[in-house]
């Protein structure tokens, strides 16, 4: 997870942060997706409403880690013009990528056609609570389907759907509530694994059995009244807490 906050000048500031489901439900969000759009790669960008003053913005996608490590640490979100697009627009077409000198979520994925940028095209979905989803679709392997994209619009709804729910409900959890009841042990483990270390890793790196690992695990699970590590990690990393 990977949570930054930036000032442009040409539009609102804004949080982001990465987001990484549990397995079964990012397998199923990329089997759905692939299989309705024959694209290669996909990008979903969640705005939720509120703060105001600061809204945030969540991205999942199916790209390799390289492409996020570049998109994350050279802070392209800051500047990626799938961000601008207005929410009244429901599809916008991305002829050829975008120029090399306009970096951006759509110009990670090269095609093996003279390093020609890949086809894309991003669909915009106002959700009931004021949130916005923005579904960015590539294709690196072929030129852009000629299908109609009216129709896949409709056919993508529940999708966008599936991740605004799945956030909106990650970040209910009591932020107040749970950091109260925590403890710096707890933190740091959790933190540790957020950072891809294992348990046993984890357990040498701060002196403890690597039982003790698992019962901290399991007490920080419940506190953020998640029934998964995974999940529970999310929800700390959205409400900034690891």
């Amino acid at each position: 997870m990977v949570v930054a906050k930036h000032n442009v000048d040409f539009r609102q500031a804004f949080d982001y942060a990465r987001v990484s489901f549990a397995g079964t439900f990012q397998k199923e969000l990329t089997r759905r997706i692939l299989l309705k759009t024959n694209c290669s790669h996909y990008a979903i960008f969640y705005k939720a409403a509120v703060p105001v003053s600061l809204p945030k913005v969540y991205l999942t996608d199916n790209f390799d880690f390289s492409c996020r490590v570049i998109y994350d640490q050279e802070k392209i979100w800051m500047m990626d013009p799938v961000l601008d697009i207005a929410s009244d627009v429901e599809i916008h077409h991305w002829s050829n990528g975008l120029p090399l000198s306009s970096p951006s979520i759509v110009t990670l994925v090269k095609t093996s056609a003279a390093n020609r940028l890949a086809d894309a095209s991003t669909l915009i979905y106002p959700m009931r609570n004021g949130s916005v989803a923005s579904l960015t679709l590539i294709w690196a392997n072929a030129d852009r389907p000629d299908i109609d994209f009216n129709e896949t619009y409709e056919t993508l709804f529940s999708e966008s759907r599936m991740v605004a729910k799945k956030i909106s409900h990650l970040s209910k959890c009591s932020q107040s509530v749970a950091s109260s009841q925590l403890n710096i042990r707890e933190v740091r483990i959790m933190r540790l694994l957020a950072d891809g270390l294992t348990s046993k890793q984890v357990a040498d790196t701060i002196n403890v059995t690597r039982a003790t690992v698992y019962f901290h695990v399991k007490q920080f699970t419940r506190k953020m009244n998640s029934s998964t590590r995974s999940e529970a990690i999310i929800k700390a990393a959205l409400l900034r807490m690891i």
